[in-house]
């Protein structure tokens, strides 16, 4: 079955939602939707609240572009058809490029992913594999308490304890947390800039990250 919509309101965020948006992420969305016009769907559930694609729908609507819902109950692929694009068109090869790039630019909040895993975990007989992650990723995200540590801002650190005193938590792989004192993270944001002036200034912190640490792992020398 498929309806025309054209009322933005209809479709609503959702709150749970676990990936983070950043502007380099919404405007490249909003670049190809503008350049390479709409590709892959998103998805709502039978309230209408987004189940994914909540970026591409929040620059669609910028945009103005309106909308057809294709309502299933999921036995059936949805296949969306580009009749204005040939197959050596420049931008249908564009918009191959542009769809698989566009998905990398954003985030999990892992803190949100976390508190999701554990909610469905405690629901009887639902298998977390369903959602994509590994046991080895599920083990510490399940463990994880994702809650900073308690500083007292009102006494001086000791300053024979060798702890900073804006020391933050970090995450091992067995669930516990280790905390990162201001050394730490003055060789961490040192790389990360690094990484970034190497990258520029386009690139998120997920890319620069992911640079920095395969160089880690080659032996080059920051």
């Amino acid at each position: 079955m498929t309806r025309s919509k054209k009322n933005k309101d209809e479709i609503t965020k959702d709150e749970r939602n676990v990936n983070v948006h950043n502007d380099r992420s919404r405007n490249a969305v909003k670049v190809s939707l503008s350049e390479l016009g709409a590709g892959r769907s998103i998805l709502v559930d039978a309230n209408n609240k987004l189940i994914a694609g909540e970026c591409t729908h929040e620059q669609a609507m910028e945009l103005g572009l309106p909308y057809t819902v294709i309502e299933t109950d999921g036995k059936t692929l949805v296949v969306v058809k580009r009749m204005d694009l040939n197959s050596d068109d420049p931008k249908r090869r564009a918009l191959a490029i542009a769809d698989n790039k566009t998905a990398t630019l954003s985030e999990f909040d892992y803190a949100a992913v976390a508190g999701e895993l554990k909610e469905l975990e405690s629901l009887e007989g639902f298998d977390l594999a369903v959602t994509g992650f590994a046991d080895f990723e599920l083990t510490p995200l399940l463990a994880a308490q994702f809650v900073p540590p308690e500083i007292d801002h009102d006494s001086p650190p000791d300053a024979g304890s060798g702890q900073a005193d804006n020391s933050s938590a970090g995450l091992q792989s067995d669930g516990r947390a280790i905390f990162f004192g201001q050394d730490q993270y003055e060789i961490i944001d040192r790389i990360l800039a690094y990484a970034r002036d190497q990258q520029g200034d386009e690139a998120s912190d997920a890319e620069c990250v992911i640079w920095a640490l395969l160089r880690v792992l080659d032996g080059s020398s920051f």
